[in-house]
């Protein structure tokens, strides 16, 4: 890896190259340079897009403050450069700014590691039914005043404030605004809310939530709950191919067995893919070792 800006190491990757596996450890976080990165999980085979990543974000951080292996997948949306920052590198910058931003660092810092053992206490199967629990409780109470005398969500007892709906929820669930946009969209689907631009004031629109029978809202969604799954809604994608580790599993094996098979043709050959942009990077990698190495 070539030195970059401040002595930082930059490391580049090909559009959908893996950066890193959930379950990898988490020894260093991540920079954007340029380029895009995605960061998903994988579920029954289909892949969860959590959340994608522009220049200027950081991504990776959580394993570092936590000690525990990477929660999801990374992966290159396209020819992206990537700030390599390691533990040390992090506590040294921190370590260099000044008292006020330390604490500051510190506060955060704490704050994470709550959230994220919140996230691990809260069960996934339970989300659908917790966000539906909160949509009602706001409901009957949205028009309850706070300290300044306005009232919490929404000055209509017909809807409530979309952003503010979501502010909550992100709060009292520790959900990431993926999560909760794709359970508004099933439920959107389902017809149990309603969501539109709103004139609240001369010259200012917002976006509503509304929940058109709110009599039967509750045993509704408890029905669907039933059905729902982590892996509903627009941020999923078919996955076309698994890695021999994951087939060794269908088949149970092992990795080192499965390429055993291939070479004695026990099972076809047609059946194995290479990543194409992992290969080329590889190819190449290889190729500037070889160069290196005949110099």
């Amino acid at each position: 890896m070539a030195k970059g800006a401040k002595g930082y190491n930059i490391k580049t990757y090909l559009k959908g190259q893996t950066i890193f596996k959930e379950g990898d450890p988490g020894n260093l976080a991540y920079l954007i340079r340029s380029g895009s990165v995605e960061i998903y999980k994988v579920m029954n085979n289909k892949k969860i897009i959590l959340e994608r990543l522009k220049p200027g974000e950081i991504f990776g951080e959580m394993s570092i403050i936590s000690k525990e292996p990477r929660s999801a997948f990374a992966a290159a949306n396209e020819y992206t450069e990537l700030v390599v920052i390691n533990q040390k590198d992090l506590e040294v910058s921190i370590n260099k700014s000044l008292p006020i931003v330390q604490a500051l660092a510190n506060l955060l810092i704490k704050r994470l590691r709550h959230t994220s053992e919140m996230i691990r206490e809260h069960p996934s199967n339970n989300i659908f039914l917790s966000i539906c629990n909160v949509l009602y409780l706001l409901h009957e109470n949205m028009s309850v005043p706070n300290k300044e005398g306005k009232a919490l969500l929404s000055e209509s007892k017909e809807h409530m404030l979309f952003s503010e709906a979501c502010h909550v929820l992100k709060n009292t669930l520790s959900l990431t605004q993926i999560e909760i946009d794709g359970i508004m969209q099933y439920l959107l689907e389902l017809g149990l809310i309603e969501v539109k631009q709103v004139k609240i004031a001369p010259m200012v629109i917002k976006k509503v939530i509304s929940i058109p029978e709110v009599d039967k809202f509750i045993e509704r969604t408890t029905e669907y709950a039933k059905d729902w799954k982590p892996e509903k809604g627009s941020f999923i994608q078919d996955l076309e191919f698994i890695d021999i580790a994951e087939f060794s599993k269908m088949i149970a094996s092992t990795p080192d067995d499965v390429i055993q098979k291939f070479v004695s043709k026990e099972i076809p050959i047609e059946l194995f893919y290479l990543h194409k942009a992992g290969a080329i990077a590889w190819a190449d990698q290889q190729n500037s070792s070889s160069d290196t190495d005949a110099s």
